[in-house]
């Protein structure tokens, strides 16, 4: 082709492929779980395009002086020690991704510990937690707080206190202060040095192809396919921090685990390869190896004539070498490195996971003794607005947290009780989880249908503003994410739309609004039709669980895709169906898609004609009122007694039988 080099073409679009994975992976990374603090996300990407551009100036300079000696002294210097420089890279490389993917694997707790210095307004800010008597006025988030640390404590809420203090403080004899440093740098790192080694390896390994393509075809035939081969690697690259953007936090950070670990297996499956090669070309004719098809038959697993990733020809295998680790002649060594390096990942991620856990065991267990031993406990912790009380505390503080003597007037009036009433106690993140339940909970007591999102979101000018994700989380000192934030607006708003509600649903309302708003009179949420006209609604009997779907039609029922009649051969459980059809005078205007599961033929029959029930009153509000009293629309929720040991069933007693 004129003008254009193929050959290089595809070895520069081989090695931006590899360096733009990496570099999108880092950067949507630090744009999807920084989106918040604009400050911090333009530090950690100014750290990964440092290590980028460094890891390309670092190799054109090398490049440039290995290209000088061999133009000059006709002495190729990387001919001697490529396959070293491959094999150490190759394993610094490994290392570094895999350090990353399990960085990836605990994003939630990096993002605290970046956010921590980020949010501090000062060097030595601490926050204190202390008990004190019952004579102090008490507050209502003292309990709160008190019980995310600790399930035992003092039986009145008088008696606990927690202060929070951004000031420098100094030691007393009633209290201990303990100041944490700042958080590792060690993440930080990785975000330089994972960059730019990788562009380090691939953009010399590319640039001296460059330099031997130059060497035998016109030099006018580079730029053009340096150009578009740099060009289509960076494309590939923005379309996987663009995807890393839109997706899911869990899903972004699974797969960018898994692209690492896959990335370092072939990684430290080269390193191997190109060890064993340096070993073996160093004791045989160098030279005469290189021009030809040789290779140590000895330690060879398979040598492919075939597939061969040097070959600039052949794209597809480049790129899988690239990604992968491919190579058409493997040794055993490089073999047993790919499944050593699986398995050794595999024994640090289930050695990270029981160490967590038992660290976390441990350092509850501490943390209620100490405060068990002495009445009069403070604990000063660096932005503990963000960190959840109830989280493991790091080593070092815990190691610092000591007891202190009790004061005079300090007295304890109640003995600490040693169970665990918090249903949430042993989850991840505690103080949210009983806050969900709780609210749960008060939508299950006020029986409260649970609306699409959009239906709020339609009446967005006649609800409440509720607070931000990061004033929670410094009020309640729990760890929040955009997706928990919305699931605790959406409840909030449907507590809200209660007409008549009672003073503890108002007070609790009242914590979660922005400070100068008032609660204002609930708007009135009436079920809505979906686009298609289908009202949606649901229902349950004993274990079974049904959604429904009414839509105008011609009287069609369909429970799972099959039609009424198969799904329920008894007669009376298709009479329940239709009843509320025929008591509402709609027999044949209404088709009905039901999905069931759980439960027996007799629950499921109640728990779909409740569903219709509820359904057709969303296309004819008028029934509703008639069908409320007739019961049609409300849920039974008596359950089976069990059967009592000794008996035959749940109340009938063994009868005596004279034969």
């Amino acid at each position: 082709m004129q003008g254009f080099s193929i050959p290089a073409f595809f070895v520069v679009l081989r090695a931006s492929i590899e360096g733009s994975i990496v570099m999108g992976i880092l950067l949507s990374f630090v744009h999807t779980v920084f989106k918040d603090d604009l400050e911090l996300r333009r530090r950690l990407s100014r750290i990964v395009w440092l290590g980028f551009f460094g890891g390309i100036f670092g190799s054109c300079l090398a490049a440039a002086v290995l290209l000088d000696v061999w133009y000059k002294h006709d002495t190729f210097l990387w001919a001697l020690v490529e396959d070293l420089w491959e094999a150490i890279m190759s394993l610094l490389t490994a290392f570094l991704l895999t350090a990353l993917g399990i960085a990836f694997l605990k994003a939630d707790t990096l993002a605290v510990t970046w956010e921590i210095p980020s949010s501090a307004t000062k060097p030595t800010e601490t926050v204190s937690l202390e008990i004190k008597p019952s004579f102090y006025p008490p507050r209502v988030s003292d309990t709160t707080l008190l019980e995310a640390i600790m399930s035992e404590g003092p039986s009145h809420p008088d008696d606990i206190h927690v202060e929070q203090d951004f000031s420098a403080t100094s030691r007393s004899e009633s209290t201990h202060e303990v100041k944490v440093r700042a958080p590792h740098s060690f993440s930080r790192v990785l975000l330089f040095w994972v960059p730019f080694v990788t562009t380090l390896r691939e953009a010399l390994d590319g640039v001296i192809f460059i330099g031997r393509i130059a060497a035998v075809e016109s030099n006018s035939h580079i730029p053009a396919a340096f150009l578009a081969g740099f060009v289509c690697g960076c494309a590939i690259g923005f379309c996987i921090f663009q995807s890393g953007n839109s997706v899911k936090l869990h899903s972004f950070f699974f797969a960018a685990s898994v692209t690492n670990f896959y990335i370092g297996a072939g990684m430290f499956s080269k390193a191997v390869h190109y060890f064993e090669l340096y070993v073996w070309l160093s004791s045989v004719n160098e030279s005469r190896i290189r021009k030809g098809p040789y290779y140590n038959t000895f330690t060879s697993a398979w040598n492919l004539k075939c597939c061969d990733p040097h070959d600039t020809r052949y794209f597809q295998w480049q790129l899988f070498a690239a990604v992968f680790g491919w190579t058409n002649s493997a040794t055993f060594g490089s073999l047993a490195a790919y499944i050593v390096y699986w398995l050794l990942v595999s024994g640090i991620l289930v050695g990270v996971k029981m160490w967590d856990r038992r660290r976390a065991q441990l350092e509850q267990t501490d943390l209620k003794d100490l405060v068990q031993q002495s009445p009069r406990v403070s604990i000063a912790a660096r932005a503990a607005t963000l960190i959840p009380l109830r989280t493991p505390f790091p080593a070092q503080l815990r190691a610092s947290i000591r007891p202190v003597s009790s004061s005079p007037v300090c007295r304890t009036t109640a003995t600490p009780s040693t169970s665990i009433t918090e249903t949430a106690f042993f989850t991840g993140n505690p103080a949210y989880f009983s806050l969900l339940l709780r609210l749960n909970s008060l939508i299950r007591q006020h029986s409260l249908p649970i609306q699409d999102p959009a239906v709020y979101e339609s009446l967005r000018d006649e609800l409440p503003q509720w607070m931000s994700r990061q004033e929670m989380m410094q009020l309640k000192q729990f760890r929040l994410t955009e997706g928990m934030h919305r699931d605790l607006v959406h409840k909030l708003n449907v507590l809200f739309t209660i007409p008549a509600k009672p003073e503890s649903l108002i007070m609790l309302l009242q914590e979660y609004i922005r400070p100068g708003q008032e609660l204002s009179p609930p708007p009135k949420v009436a079920p809505a039709l979906d686009e298609h006209g289908r009202a949606f609604a649901r229902a349950s009997r004993k274990s079974a669980k049904v959604q429904a779907w009414v839509v105008a039609g011609t009287g069609e029922i369909y429970i799972n895709g099959v039609h009424v009649a198969e799904y329920f051969k008894q007669i009376q459980d298709r009479e329940l169906i239709v009843r509320p059809f025929e008591l509402g005078n709609a027999l044949g205007a209404y088709n009905v898609w039901a999905v069931v599961e759980g439960g027996g033929l007799n629950g499921q029959a109640a728990a779909v004609a409740v569903a219709v029930a509820r359904g057709l009153t969303v296309h004819q509000p008028e029934l509703n009122e008639s069908f409320s009293k007739m019961g049609l629309t409300k849920i039974d929720r008596r359950q089976v007694e069990r059967k009592k040991t000794g008996q035959p069933k749940a109340r009938k007693k063994n009868t005596w039988l004279k034969r």
